[in-house]
């Protein structure tokens, strides 16, 4: 006999538990033949009885081992004929179950044998009895193999069960069913949890806009297998998409298609490949499309299982950030300061022409430096580049002195602040002329001052004289002159 799952093995398939069945009434035939056998032997005097006990025992050691190594629980049940409106629960009565069926059914054994048949129809859960009752009633009439899921209700735990069973007529008119019984609770958790999983990826599907394609490797078809809101992206209808062998590639866009139809008859074996071109969709306008597909290949087909995207919103934000990118690039070679723009290291990332006229360094040169390559020690000693002043996003302004290319020192002015993306960046002026204009007014100021105040010193001192002068007029009693 071919030996069957032990319990904590894999659940029984379908197949398994039909063939389950049939060993069974395989092996009761026999036990029953045996049976007869002895019984006859015991009726004619046969002698040396212990033989028939022998093999009567060692069947029911065989039939008692197939019982009890059976994930399966094991029953059979006697239906009397009704009669005219009996229930079939009142006429039934239960032959054998095995103790895998009490335990499944959580009853006691003793107990289930005598009033087993009440015990286990208040077991079924109240929503599944009636139809249960009811597939019951027609199999006893066609008397077709049975099979049928339902749920347990124990306490407050629901449990899901399969009945797999043979009814099978006696002569008196009563219906003899000889089945299993598996308890498959966790295969139905499983495939309630795969329904679920299955439902979330279409609604996602159905909700984003992109589309699975399945196409052969085949330069006659383009797709053969869509799924998703292709009407969504494209406006067409999965009929209409599928209904031409080439529908996808003539909407291609003539300056994209050969370049999209290479990259496809050059696919790779093993691998991806990401496109980007634009598709004529059914409002008339090309929408930008990333189809990203792999190369599949087995022994039945080759096939692209590809996914499709509308990108066109993103490309037109690009577009718009690149023509925002080229009118700040213009801006910057047209200001006449220089533009420094470096990161938190200090490391710079852009500068203008300005700035390659303002320093003696090229472009490139510069690109490969520090901000601190462009002063002195003894600057940054007095003046250290303190970018944590700039953290709170204001313009701060300072003055320092430029080393350059040649070693000449010029004097800049500095507008720096920090940038929303964590960079920094740097106007600088030279002032140098500026510097000197205010050190030579200084120091004409200076003199104008010391003249100034000679100046004042002498009024003074004249003052002084002529009231000194008046004086002595006043005592000669001669007339004042000042």
């Amino acid at each position: 006999m071919k030996k069957k799952p032990l319990k904590g093995d894999t659940p029984y398939s379908e197949s398994d538990a039909l063939e389950l069945l049939n060993e069974l009434g395989v092996c009761l035939s026999e036990l029953e033949f045996k049976i007869e056998r002895l019984e006859e032997h015991l009726a004619t005097d046969i002698p040396e009885p212990k033989v028939s006990d022998v093999a009567l025992e060692e069947s029911q050691k065989l039939y008692a081992d197939l019982v009890s190594n059976q994930m399966a629980g094991i029953y059979r049940i006697l239906v009397q004929k009704p009669e005219n409106g009996s229930s079939i629960i009142g006429s039934t009565t239960i032959e054998f179950v095995s103790k895998r069926f009490c335990e499944i059914l959580e009853v006691d054994p003793d107990e289930f044998i005598i009033d087993g048949i009440p015990a286990f129809f208040g077991r079924i859960h109240p929503e599944d009895i009636e139809g249960f009752v009811r597939s019951n009633e027609h199999a006893q009439q066609s008397l077709e193999p049975y099979i049928r899921e339902a749920r347990l209700l124990i306490g407050d735990r629901v449990k899901w069960v399969r009945f797999e069973s043979s009814p099978r007529k006696l002569d008196d008119g009563s219906i003899r069913w000889t089945g299993v019984l598996l308890e498959i609770t966790d295969q139905r958790m499983a495939e309630e949890a795969l329904k679920c999983s299955e439902e979330r990826q279409r609604f996602i599907l159905e909700s984003l806009p992109v589309a699975i394609y399945s196409s052969p490797v085949n330069p006659d078809y383009d797709t053969t297998w869509i799924s998703g809101d292709i009407q969504k992206i494209t406006g067409y209808q999965k009929e209409v998409y599928l209904s031409e062998n080439d529908f996808w590639r003539k909407r291609l866009h003539p300056d994209d298609k050969e370049r999209v139809m290479t990259a496809f008859r050059n696919f790779p074996k093993a691998g991806e490949r990401i496109l980007e071109y634009r598709w004529k969709c059914k409002d008339d306008h090309y929408h930008w499309f990333m189809d990203r597909s792999v190369h599949l290949e087995n022994d039945a087909k080759k096939e692209f299982l590809g996914v499709i995207v509308d990108i066109t919103d993103k490309k037109k934000a690009e577009e718009t950030i690149r023509q925002n990118e080229e009118k700040y690039r213009m801006l910057l070679e047209f200001a006449s300061d220089a533009f420094f723009q470096f990161d938190k290291n200090g490391d710079l990332i852009i500068v203008n022409s300005v700035t390659k006229e303002l320093t003696g360094f090229s472009r490139d040169e510069l690109l490969k430096m520090n901000m601190t390559d462009l002063f002195s020690a003894e600057m940054l000693d007095e003046k250290p580049l303190n970018y944590d002043q700039l953290s709170n996003g204001e313009i701060f302004k300072t003055e320092r002195d430029l080393i350059c290319k040649d070693g000449k020192r010029i004097t800049v002015e500095m507008n720096s602040r920090m940038m929303p993306d964590g960079t920094f960046q740097s106007f600088f002026r030279d002032i140098t002329e500026r510097k000197q204009i205010e050190k030579a007014l200084k120091r004409k100021l200076s003199e104008l001052e010391i003249y100034y105040e000679l100046a004042i010193t002498r009024e003074r001192k004249m003052i002084a004289l002529k009231g000194e002068i008046n004086v002595l007029l006043e005592r000669l009693g001669e007339k004042l002159k000042y």
